[in-house]
C-alpha cells in the first residue's frame, strides 16, 4: 500500500521536487497511520539474509520509486550533486528517524506534529538541493 500510495502521489505533478517533498510526506504518514506494521518491517531487527528479502519487497518498490523522482531531481540540475544512491538513503534515513520517533517516542514533549513532520522535509530537501 505504501508503494502503491507513493507511486500515485508521482504522477500528481510534474514538478520532481514537489513529487519528492509529497513522497516523503506520505512515507512519514503512512508509518504514523501504521504504527504497528511499520515497526514490524523498518524497526525490528533485519532478516539474516536481508539482500534477497529487499530485492522482492514492496519496500523496494517504495524505495525505487523514491529514486526514480531523485533521478528526475537530478537530471533538471535541482540538486547539489548526482549522487542519486547517496541522495536517496540520506533523505530515507531521514524521513525514517522522524518517522520512528514519531512512534516510539510518541509522550515525547515534541513542537506541534505538523510543524516537526514539515521542516525535517524542509530541512532534508535544502541540504541535497542546488
Amino acid at each position: 500500500l505504501l508503494a502503491q500510495n507513493i507511486q500515485a502521489i508521482y504522477r500528481l505533478s510534474d514538478n520532481p521536487l514537489e513529487k519528492l517533498r509529497s513522497g516523503l510526506r506520505e512515507y512519514i504518514y503512512f508509518g504514523l497511520k501504521h504504527p504497528s506494521q511499520y515497526e514490524i518491517v523498518f524497526i525490528s531487527p533485519l532478516p539474516i539474509n536481508v539482500e534477497s528479502s529487499f530485492e522482492e519487497s514492496n519496500g523496494r518498490i517504495a524505495f525505487d520509486t523514491m529514486r526514480a523522482v531523485i533521478s528526475e531531481c537530478v537530471s533538471s540540475k535541482l540538486l547539489k550533486h548526482n549522487d542519486i544512491e547517496l541522495i536517496s538513503q540520506t533523505l530515507w534515513a531521514g524521513i525514517h528517524g522522524v518517522t520512528s520517533l514519531l512512534i516510539q517516542h510518541g509522550g515525547f514533549p515534541f513542537v506541534e506534529r505538523e510543524r516537526l513532520i514539515d521542516s525535517v522535509i524542509d530541512t532534508l530537501i535544502s541540504g541535497v538541493k542546488a
